[in-house]
This record gives structure tokens, C-alpha cells and sequence, in this order.
């Protein structure tokens, strides 16, 4: 069974890979925005009701 530390040095290493840090620099934001677009209820009136 790995010990804490095995398991925080393979989460160090993962996050130091280029392609993570690449993702995470796209998708953090995107996410960041999702839920703030979700939360602002945006809505559209479509034959006079409001969805």
C-alpha cells in the first residue's frame, strides 16, 4: 500500500507534466465562466414566455 507521501509526490509530479498545466490553463477559466453565465439565469422569451 503506497504511504501519503508516495501518493502526494505522484500528484506533485502529475501537476508539473506540460499537457496538465496546458489543460488547466484552458479549462480552469472555462469552468470559471460556465458557472458564472449558469448563475447569472440567463433566460431567452420565446413566444412571450420566459425560459
Amino acid at each position: 500500500m503506497k504511504t501519503l507521501v508516495d501518493h502526494l509526490s505522484q500528484y506533485a509530479n502529475y501537476h508539473r507534466d506540460p499537457r496538465n498545466i496546458f489543460t488547466h490553463f484552458i479549462g480552469i477559466p472555462m469552468i470559471v465562466l460556465a458557472v458564472t453565465i449558469l448563475l447569472s439565469r440567463p433566460g431567452w422569451e420565446i413566444a412571450g414566455i420566459w425560459l
